[in-house]
Formats: C-alpha cells, structure tokens, sequence
C-alpha cells in the first residue's frame, strides 16, 4: 500500500478522527482512556480501508522515488513465458526472425523461444458499462452544448459586429497585422485569444482546410469511421484563414504557396509560429491531405493495411507507440502485434506506476515486447538491430523520430534562431532569440524549461504567445512562461495513456489512475477539446473550468514533480 499512503493518510485520518474529536467531549472521564484506545483502532482501520478501496480503483501516488532503475545494455523481453516449444496452433508467435523457420517466434536473450501467451477473453462487463457510460454522457452534453449556444452563438455575433463598428473608426496605421503559422492546438489556441480585438487583424495560414485531434487519431487505424468526430474545418469567423503552405519567413512578411501553385507575399507586425512537428505517415498528413475527404480516404486506405495483416510491429515504446500497439492488439486479439524499444521502461517520460501498468497490460494482452534493442535501420515490412538481428512482419509502424516543421524558417532570415534538432529557439517570454515581434509555440520550438511536447502544453504555449503578443501591442510587460501562467516555475504534468477502447492510465502530477475510469476521462477530453478548438460553446466553458482547477491544484495541493524525476 505504499502507493496509496497519501490518500490513507489524507483521506482515512479525517474521516475517522473529526467525529472522534467531536464525540469525545461527550465521553465520561471514565471511559476516556478506552474510547481513545479503541479510536486508534478504527482510524487505523480507517486507513487501510481507504487505502485499499484507493488501490482496487486504480489510484495511486508516484513521487517517482519507486522508479525501475534498469540497465541499458541488458536485453528486456517481456508478455510471454518462455518455452521451448512452438504454439501449434501459431495464432500468437512474435515477429518472424530471418534465417528462423515459419511461425517460430523471437529468441529470448537466454537463446529459447519465446510464445506470448493467449490473452484471455475479455468476459467482465466494464465494456458494456463504459459504453453506456459515454452514450449517456454524450447525449447530456450534446443537450447542454445547445442551450448554452442559445445564449452564446448571439453574443459572439453581436460582438463580431461591434467588433467592425469600433475597427471602422481606426486607421489602418492603428491596426495591427498578427499572422499565425498552423491551425492544430496551439495555433488555433492563439487565434481563438486574439480574434475579439477590434485593433488587430488576425490571419491564420495553415497548408489543410481541417484540424485533427492528434491524441486520439491512433484509434483510426482500427476503425477510421470514428474520423468525423476528431477532426473538424478550420473554425475561422472571428480571423481570416489563409489555405497554402509557408515556405519562408522573414522579419516582416511570410512567402505562402497556394493549393493553386500561386506564391504571393503576406506582411505582418506580429507572427506566431505553431508549426508543430511531424511523425512519419499516417500519423501526419502527407501532402495529398489537404481537405478532410481526402484525410477520410487515407485513413480507410490505413485501416485495411493493418485488417489485412497477419503480424504488426511497431517501432518506439513512447506513448504514441505504446498507444498505437494497443489498440490494434486490443481490436485484432488475434494478430500478432510486437513492439520494440531502444530502452526501458515504455512510456518512461510518465510515473513509473504508468509504465508499469502498462507493461502488465501488454503481458495480459500477449503483445510481444523487446525492450533495449537500440534499431540500425528499417523498412515497410522488417527491421535491423544495432546487434545485427532481424524482425520482420507485414507491416512496420515506426513511432520515433518527430521532426520540427521548420524548414520556412531555415530558408529565410530567422535562420539564425534554430537549434541543433532544427527546433526554433524561444525566450521565456516565448519570443524567438532575437526578434521581439516573433513567437513560436507548440512541438517546433524549445522553451528553456524543457517541458514536454505535448497537446496540452502546446495548447497553454499557444495563449501565452497570444496574450504577450496583446501586451506587446499595448506596450505592458511580457508575461513569463510559464511562471504567470500556471503560477509555479513548471507546468503541472497532465496526461492520459490510452490502452485500446477499455483501460488506460491517466496522471496529474504525482497522482496516479490505471484502469476503465482512465480511459473514460480520455473520451471526456476528446469529446469537449474538440468542441473547444471548434469554438462550441460547452468546450469553451469546460476547459476554462477545467484550466483555472488544474493550476490551482498544482500550485497548493498536488504539486509537480522535481525535475530531473522519472
């Protein structure tokens, strides 16, 4: 129970002494010396009782003292007993080695093979109870999100319109041009703070017409109907949105290609670069994607190469390869799915409790994990080890290696504020070294605290550039990031691992939830983030809440991690 304690302690104590205290005034001095004895007694039992109930559900506190310390040079192999023997029936062997005969599965580091076992079927009922769970909640916030717009959709339109009516009266000298580079999280994040202010001209340029909820687009590669409902047009209404790539950028203007093959010119007096960074395809958008029809029919092209394929490996054992390897596993039990990693344990950027749930889910579900197995090279269907071993399969997915998007920026005058990954380097004010009137948010710059890159925090990167570039307008000081933001030198650590449709484990800063409730609170992100990036009314007013209690917890109750933590 030492994962728990806090909550024992916290949780257990109060209820149990604060009716003592309470009833003991009461107690006769006689019976005093007993009553304290036996209120020992039950607090004790107390604890443990919440102690208990907090570990059956899940809940636990990870300080990151009870991180696995392993070495890097030992070979890791996990999710199967090793045998000598061949399954018979050849249902679950690993990925076929070259120069092994068929069906057999991986050596072990010990030199027998190793089996995963059958993953039992999966008779509880949570399945059953979560979807019910989603389908009900679904329909009440369905029903809140349109009376809320009963009043919202008006105010926003009477705005706009008092919005132009105040703009009439400036010169154009007295209207700013803020240009912002990508439409996904923080991109949007920016426009959506700055599109109410009658003094500046917003201009968002982005190479699609849609954006995407990129944690949940892995679920696609099983079942790419759920497309729709992650991804919606560019939300533009209160800013101008401009379709083309941007293939420079310069002090004061951008080069922008249009779908047309035309390439004109827009001038900007403030300019934020949400870029982003790209994974290999499918996870990011080749360059054919560029309306939503034509994402659909990518991703059905996606989920029949994987229904076709007898075996799937997966290369990266972060969180989008983690992600990724379950939810095939969990929608094809059958197939045989392997995931290797060049270290150990999977998903080690999160709480060791994570990653050690996950690891025991893998083992459950019969996923083949090779672990410390650092990759020479790969191709669609095989890949080399730095030892020299050779795994292969019908298809390979590699989930490591993202790259900054900043090749406008390397070809014009900001060259010089790039890094040694191409990253663009930011102040503590989010402004690119050198220039005052540029920012960069999201996965394509580095930021002095080192947080990491993920939707969330380039979502919170997004509004702070947007609200320095107001002061910069204003001529008030800058607002350091992310000190005056969430109020402490680090950014609370909020997350969500997502294992197939049914579990997951989710974490906020130190505290710890493995299990069903994980991934429902994953699909009350999706539902309400996707709202909010569209600009509806019940995600807005959701995440507001959700962003003002998030940093109020991390500031006083439940604070961060050192860094330096695992």
């Amino acid at each position: 129970l030492k994962s728990v304690r806090p909550f024992a302690l916290f949780i257990g104590l109060p209820l149990d002494c604060v009716p003592s205290i309470l009833l003991y005034s009461t107690i006769p001095s006689s019976n005093q010396v007993h009553f304290v004895f036996y209120d020992i007694v039950s607090t004790a039992a107390m604890m443990r009782l919440v102690g208990a109930l907090c570990a059956s559900c899940g809940i636990y506190y990870d300080d990151g003292s009870s991180s696995n310390k392993k070495s890097g040079s030992k070979s890791v192999v996990t999710s199967a007993p090793i045998t000598g023997q061949k399954d018979s029936s050849n249902d679950f062997t690993g990925p076929s080695k070259r120069g092994s005969s068929p069906g057999e599965g991986r050596s072990s580091p010990s030199g027998q093979v190793a089996q995963p076992a059958r993953p039992a079927e999966d008779r509880s009922c949570r399945p059953c109870i979560l979807s019910s769970i989603e389908t009900v909640l679904g329909f009440v916030l369905t029903c809140v999100d349109y009376l809320f717009g009963i009043v919202y959709y008006p105010h926003v339109a009477l705005r706009r319109c008092w919005k132009s009516l105040r703009r009439s009266f400036l010169t154009s000298d007295q209207i700013k041009t803020v240009v912002i580079v990508g439409g996904n999280f923080s991109g949007l994040s920016a426009a959506h703070e700055l599109e109410c202010y009658h003094d500046l001209n917003v201009i968002l340029i982005d190479k699609r017409e849609y954006y995407e909820y990129v944690p949940g687009i892995l679920r696609l590669f099983c079942n790419p109907n759920l497309f729709r409902s992650l991804a919606r047009p560019i939300p533009y209404g209160g800013f101008d949105f401009v379709l083309g790539t941007v293939t420079k950028v310069d002090d004061d203007h951008v080069d922008v290609l249009r779908p047309s093959g035309e390439v004109g010119q827009i001038s900007f007096d403030y300019l934020i670069l949400a870029t982003g960074a790209d994974y290999r395809q499918p996870i990011t958008p080749g360059q054919g994607d560029v309306t939503l029809a034509q994402r659909a029919e990518t991703w059905q092209r996606e989920a029949s190469k994987v229904k076709n394929a007898d075996s799937v490996l997966v290369l990266g054992g972060g969180a989008v390869g983690t992600e990724l390897a379950a939810e095939i596993a969990c929608h094809y039990p059958r197939k045989r799915v392997t995931l290797i990693d060049g270290s150990s344990p999977l998903v080690k950027s999160f709480p060791h409790t994570t990653s050690m749930h996950v690891e025991r889910w893998f083992e459950e579900k019969g996923i083949c994990l090779i672990q410390d197995k650092r990759l020479e090279r790969w191709t669609e269907t095989s890949c080399t080890t730095k030892d020299g071993e050779v795994y292969e399969a019908d298809v390979v997915y590699v989930c490591m290696g993202m790259k900054c998007n900043s090749q406008a920026v390397a070809s014009g005058k900001l060259a010089d504020s790039l890094g040694s990954r191409q990253e663009v380097k930011v102040n503590e004010y989010l402004q690119v070294e050198g220039r005052k009137n540029v920012f960069a948010a999201g996965d394509v710059m580095s930021h002095p605290s080192g947080e990491l890159k993920q939707a969330y925090y380039a979502e919170m990167n997004g509004a702070a550039a947007a609200e320095n570039v107001l002061r910069s307008v204003r001529g008030e000081h800058l607002l350091l990031y992310p000190d005056d933001i969430a109020g402490a030198p680090v950014m609370p650590l909020v997350y969500v691992v997502s294992l197939g449709r049914y579990d997951g484990s989710m974490g906020f800063n130190k505290i710890v939830l493995n299990g069903g409730v994980a991934c429902l609170m994953k699909w009350f992100i999706e539902w309400t983030k996707v709202r909010q990036m569209a600009g509806q009314p019940i995600g807005i007013f959701i995440w507001t809440l959700a962003d003002s209690i998030t940093f109020f917890l991390s500031r006083t109750c439940v604070k961060p991690m050192a860094k330096g933590s695992d």
